[in-house]
């Protein structure tokens, strides 16, 4: 039996559900939890009258109308189709990151790049991690090079330097045992200045690395469960990007107990958590990812990229899945020398990952976690695809945790987004991001569906609202209904959405076109029944998805229109932040007669 397909459990006094495919997740009131020990399995008739003897029968039908809203947005409870289903089993090997290990022998260096380009395929981003075994400065021929093939092959190549740190002083007692190795990207415009430049560093304590070596990553191999105070001394002497590498920990000592290292992971993340909602955001991993995971609703089936989409080479040119292999003759699978990669033995990562991980198939946190990594599994284990079960719940503890941590934070205000400096594609509003926001709005929006055909064409027929009545320039031209099915259709980049009520009725449409050169969008609000556009609850909600739309698709200025078709809009729009930007004179033929249209805009932040 898999793991239900809504799963609830308790965290620090609060109480949380988790969509175990899609990994929305969301804190429960009294009712909420209630109706979630029936849903979906239980119909909602049958749910309403069980629940309803212990709860306001009012508030369980409105607990289930924004349940089922969810679903329809498929934030919750997705149909996947045979084909999505069948995708999920398909594996890209595209290299994206070799490690090379070097004590100036260029000819390995010049046979990693050579592997990194050869096996990228159509991957545009690559990158070369270089580990040396002395001066970098040495190898600035090299990396001259191999930034010269990436353009040659069009590819955008980073270089990486990743180098151990030896402390003294202050700084050795507060790292203790734990070992740190420092990370940091070379500048392609000035190789030689950055491969000088990380030479000088290594040889000052933590602070004159961190302000020499600006934006360098600290890397914490834990030596056991009490790294909460080295990741703080690291955080104190600058570094804004730090990484907690449990994989490598695992593999340098198996014996690692789970239930410390869980321990240590919930004392950072209180730490770093602290730091958030005192506003000083810096990258903490892998928590930082974590949150960014669950804000993003980013299901990981696979969160190892060993053997496909990493490899790692040593210093006498012998290839292994990843860095965490490095040295381990049972999966050695070549050398450059040879110029040949035992397929053999590189194929079994090639479906690494949560769906080919037997016992990930009954766990809830599977797209989260991702299988987990296929080096602790090798170490704890003996194989890459058997995880120690008492490793597996540490891990389901630490992704609770985490929830229950973002979720106080989400509460807070904190910008996930500017924490983890992600860049968004353009282009879309997340509907993701409207589902989360409308448990906490009067609406929100979801797809325009086939089956929603009649109800548009009922609603468009006959209409003089401009959101009919323009085209896609913005223009009014339109003197009858000639559109019977296009709103069916978007053009171009609109997006074209219903809007719906907490119950899930639609309501309205809202439409929205980016003019990226321009830096605006267009966009058009439809309600069906004018009098809603009072309603204060109705335009907090509209704020808040024009302003997600305005997030994702990188547009500062929003304008909009309304017309003598649509009483009420004006002032909607008006409450809503925009403002009166003008007017176009005749811009509207109708009825035999010229109508002028009004002009609203608004620039976000």
């Amino acid at each position: 039996m898999g793991a239900p397909a809504l799963h609830r459990f308790e965290q620090g006094g609060k109480r949380f559900v988790v969509d175990t495919e899609t990994c929305f997740c969301f804190e429960c009131d009294a009712v909420s939890w209630a109706v979630l020990e029936h849903y979906p399995e239980t119909p909602v008739n049958r749910i309403a009258h069980l629940v309803g003897q212990d709860h306001p029968r009012r508030e369980v039908e409105e607990v289930i109308g924004e349940l089922e809203w969810l679903r329809s947005t498929k934030a919750i409870l997705p149909r996947r189709s045979p084909a999505e289903l069948l995708k999920q089993f398909e594996v890209a090997r595209a290299l994206q990151r070799v490690d090379v290990w070097t004590d100036g022998d260029c000819v390995v260096l010049e046979g990693a790049m050579a592997l990194l380009l050869g096996r990228s395929r159509d991957r545009d981003a690559i990158a070369l991690h270089i580990h040396p075994g002395g001066p970098a400065s040495r190898l600035l021929e090299s990396v001259d090079a191999a930034f010269r093939n990436a353009r040659l092959a069009g590819k955008s190549l980073e270089i990486v330097l990743e180098a151990p740190v030896s402390l003294s002083g202050r700084d050795a007692r507060a790292l203790g045992p734990h070992g740190l190795s420092l990370a940091w990207s070379v500048a392609p415009d000035a190789p030689a200045d950055a491969l000088r430049a990380f030479d000088a560093a290594l040889g000052k304590g933590l602070s004159g690395l961190a302000g020499v070596l600006e934006g360098a990553t600290a890397i914490l191999t834990p030596a056991s469960g009490a790294f909460r105070d080295a990741v703080v001394h690291l955080h104190g002497a600058g570094f804004t990007r730090i990484e907690i590498d449990l994989s490598a920990a695992y593999q340098r000592d198996p014996g690692l107990d789970p239930a410390a290292v869980l321990e240590g992971m919930r004392a950072a993340a209180v730490y770093y958590a602290q730091q958030l909602l005192a506003g000083k955001h810096f990258r903490l991993e892998p928590i930082a990812a974590t949150f960014h995971q669950i804000y993003e609703g980013a299901p990981r089936p696979r969160s190892d990229a060993s053997g496909t989409h990493e490899l790692a080479i040593d210093a006498r040119g012998e290839l292994y899945p990843s860095r965490y292999f490095a040295g381990q003759d049972a999966f050695r699978l070549g050398n450059l020398a040879d110029g040949r990669i035992d397929e053999d033995r590189r194929a079994p990562f090639d479906d690494l990952g949560a769906i080919s991980t037997s016992p990930c198939n009954t766990c809830w946190a599977r797209n989260l976690c991702g299988g987990g990594h296929s080096a602790i599994h090798a170490a704890r284990t003996g194989a890459i695809r058997t995880p120690d079960p008492a490793w597996c719940d540490r891990q389901r503890d630490w992704f609770a945790s985490a929830i229950a941590a973002f979720n106080l934070l989400s509460s807070q205000g904190v910008n996930f987004d500017r924490i983890y400096q992600s860049v968004q594609p353009a282009g879309r509003l997340s509907l993701w991001q409207a589902a989360k926001a409308a448990m906490t709005l009067k609406a929100g929006v979801r797809p325009i569906a086939e089956a929603d055909a009649p109800l548009l064409a009922r609603w468009e027929n006959w209409s003089e609202s401009v959101y009919f009545l323009g085209n896609e320039y913005g223009t009014f031209l339109a003197t009858r209904y000639d559109r019977e099915m296009d709103s069916l259709h978007p053009r171009g980049i609109e997006q074209e959405l219903v809007i719906i009520s907490r119950r899930g009725d639609p309501i309205g449409l809202l439409k929205i076109r980016p003019e990226p050169r321009l830096q605006l969008a267009r966009v058009w609000i439809y309600l069906r029944n004018p009098q809603q556009y009072a309603d204060p609850g109705l335009r907090r909600s509209f704020r808040h998805i024009l302003g997600e739309a305005a997030r994702h698709d990188a547009f500062s200025t929003l304008v909009a229109a309304a017309g003598p078709g649509d009483p009420g809009l004006g002032d909607f729009l008006l409450a809503s932040g925009f403002t009166h930007a003008g007017r176009e004179r005749a811009a509207l033929f109708l009825h035999d007669a010229y109508h002028d249209i009004d002009m609203y805009s608004v620039r976000l932040s």
